[in-house]
């Protein structure tokens, strides 16, 4: 079991994300195939080729291209003396590097670029010494936005993908630290279409540098002196274990259709509320729902299935008395909504009187793994959620803990330790509470 946090590393993007270079790279790339092109590639048609290095990007430009004459051309031009003149770092993103190296993040690079290419642009822009690590688009046999270049960082760095907070200005970027279940941010401020990478669901939506830096900041350790205040309980699966009944449940609600399906194919959607657990398997099975009725009828079946079935999990009602014991502030927060909730609380003999506030997911505008649910609940107990464990048994609701900015405790009721890696400190139950997980 983990006794202190694991590490966490920042991976960064290198063109439009740390130096503003597109507009020379556009240039280099228009240079190198012009003998072999009838007219010079736009930049939407150059940008449409990235993600491999610079190599491949010609090949699919301009196929009849000679690839060694067409390569050299653009390192001639690309290392030339515009690249001086016209690439900058961008504004501020220095000081993100450098604050994530105080909180003792590794930091590392993972770019579409060519090896050659990437370490000059570093070289020349003194960042060399700032980087852990660089996985370039030769050291990869897929690129962006496969996610193999986010596990060779990933092994590099020695730090487990789900501690990796990756940021970049093309949604492959996005969407290849998602792939690999990293943290995502999806930074605006140089990309080449900024409303199409806002639509790819990052975690975090960057317009400026220093909306970065704050990412950093709520993803950071504890500082010195900092101390656990509160403790914060997902429902299902960590406080109690509901989910075999609402999936019964749910089963019966899809068997009045006429519609057989399986246990198994709820798992994707656990800790996701009960709209998504509902919906993404009528989803995958072509099933038209009457989402709001055929909820309430999945519900009433789950409150008489529960009835006189339902226990507290391990160490559940024990380490409450614990937390309330050293005067913790103990909050609920579900995807769920209120009637289950409630439902499960009462039945556990836990009602929602015992906790200083209980959110459900009808109360805020996004689910697991998004912060907000865990945000709302730190707002309402008065806590900054730095100061709060969140308590967890499912990937996405430590992924939403981890945006969140608090430290996370999984329990493996539900998920293997291997699936959970991204938490701090991972324990069988709350019975086996690691004494780290409370001693900060």
């Amino acid at each position: 079991m983990n006794q202190t946090p694991a590490p966490r590393a920042l991976l960064l993007d290198l063109d439009g994300t740390i130096a503003d270079t597109l507009p020379h790279i556009f240039d280099a790339y228009r240079h190198a195939v012009a003998p072999w092109s009838e007219r010079p590639p736009s930049d939407a048609e150059v940008e449409a080729t990235f993600g491999p290095s610079e190599r491949e990007c010609i090949g699919r430009m301009v196929p009849r291209a000679d690839l060694d004459a067409a390569e050299a051309r653009f390192h001639a031009y690309y290392e030339g003396q515009e690249h001086g003149r016209r690439v900058r770092v961008v504004d501020g993103i220095l000081a993100v590097i450098d604050r994530a190296r105080a909180l003792g993040w590794k930091v590392g690079i993972f770019t579409g670029k060519g090896r050659r290419s990437a370490h000059f642009t570093l070289a020349e822009l003194g960042l060399a010494d700032r980087i852990d690590c660089l996985v370039s688009g030769d050291d990869v046999s897929r690129p962006k936005p496969d996610p193999d270049g986010v596990f060779r960082a990933s092994d590099a760095l020695g730090v487990p993908v789900g501690r990796i907070l990756l940021a970049g200005d093309s949604p492959a970027d996005v969407r290849a630290g998602k792939a690999a279940g990293a943290l995502t941010a999806a930074v605006l401020w140089a990309a080449f279409q900024p409303d199409r990478l806002a639509r790819e669901g990052a975690d975090w939506t960057c317009e400026r540098v220093d909306e970065l830096l704050a990412a950093v900041e709520r993803l950071g350790v504890p500082a010195p002196g900092a101390r656990l205040r509160g403790v914060i309980f997902d429902m299902d699966g960590v406080l109690v274990m509901s989910e075999p009944f609402i999936a019964e449940a749910a089963l019966r609600m899809f068997a009045e259709k006429g519609v057989a399906v399986r246990p198994e194919e709820f798992r994707p959607f656990v800790g996701m509320g009960e709209d998504r657990f509902l919906g993404g398997v009528a989803e995958a099975r072509g099933v038209a729902l009457d989402l709001a009725r055929d909820k309430a009828r999945t519900y009433a079946l789950y409150l008489g299935l529960i009835r006189g079935r339902l226990h507290p999990l391990p160490g559940a009602r024990e380490f409450i008395a614990e937390c309330r014991g050293r005067g913790l502030s103990v909050a609920v927060a579900s995807s769920a909504d209120a009637i289950k909730v409630e439902g499960n609380l009462r039945e556990i003999g836990l009602p929602v009187s015992a906790f200083d506030a209980v959110v459900n997911g009808g109360e805020v505008a996004r689910k697991k793994p998004a912060p907000d649910l865990f945000l709302e609940a730190a707002r309402r107990i008065g806590l900054p959620p730095s100061s709060c464990l969140v308590v967890e048994d499912a990937v996405a609701g430590v992924a939403a803990a981890k945006a969140a900015g608090s430290l996370c405790l999984a329990v493996t009721s539900t998920f293997s330790p291997e699936q959970l890696a991204a938490a701090d400190w991972i324990a069988a139950d709350l019975a086996h509470v690691p004494e780290g997980a409370t001693g900060w």
